[in-house]
């Protein structure tokens, strides 16, 4: 059987346990990441080693990922990035893409913009609980160690915001708000595998012609004081 080839983008200690591993079990593995000194770390290890900053589309293509079998994104911390790069690699025609996740949200956007199996390591509830209990109607939120942040916020009874198009909203903030995605609870069902029971939701493609209804679930991607001016507004 012919052996799988990998390559891991982000070299952090994460990413370069993984290809110690790799390596160990005769594994062709491609390292890449933007940094030089990380990519000399790894230069007897892997199979190949390329300083490439990952969210460059067309560098990313000649870096020959396209080829391997699998492609796992380490980069966790920087939320935007591993998101960007992901999508990258799903428009490329990678065959399976593994991202690492810091939580919840960021590992459902992962899967929808490409991601097929993800890592998610243990959350931090400390800071989840602070910014959840800091912005009112918010289910979830994630620092995502950047500019912007995401937030789950659940359209209340009375917002003025019912009956809007996303359009309308979009103009109303000069597009300081980004709408990702909609969600729609449908319910509880029992998971076995997590002896639970959990909301099951159906996902809505955010279009502006949308007219946003009572108890829609938005994720919002956005600087956290515009987040908090929409959110302040429409509760």
């Amino acid at each position: 059987m012919e052996r799988k080839k990998f390559a891991v983008i982000g070299l952090g200690r994460f990413g370069l346990k993984l290809i110690e591993e790799l390596n160990k079990m005769g594994l062709e593995v491609i390292a890449i990441d933007k940094d030089s000194s990380k990519i000399e770390e790894v230069r007897e290890i892997a199979s190949e080693s390329i300083i490439l900053n990952a969210i460059d589309k067309e560098a990313l293509k000649k870096s020959g990922v396209k080829d391997v079998d699998v492609v796992i994104v380490t980069i966790g911390q920087e939320m935007e990035n591993s998101i960007l790069i992901t999508n990258l690699l799903k428009e490329i025609g990678v065959k399976e893409i593994i991202a690492r996740a810091e939580n919840p949200v960021h590992a459902k956007i992962l899967r929808r913009v490409g991601a097929d199996k993800i890592i998610l390591p243990e959350e931090d509830m400390a800071v989840r609980l602070a910014h959840t209990i800091h912005f009112p109607g918010v289910h979830e939120y994630v620092d995502m160690k950047g500019p912007r942040d995401l937030a789950e916020f659940k359209i209340p009874l009375q917002s003025k915001i019912i009956g809007k198009k996303i359009g309308q909203i979009y103009k109303e903030f000069q597009d300081k708000v980004n709408i990702l995605t909609i969600e729609k609870e449908k319910g509880k069902v029992f998971n076995h595998e997590l002896a639970k029971e959990r909301e099951e939701r159906e996902s809505i493609v955010s279009r502006d012609d949308y007219i946003i209804e009572a108890n829609d679930i938005l994720i919002l991607f956005a600087k956290p004081e515009n987040l908090e001016k929409f959110i302040g507004k429409f509760s």
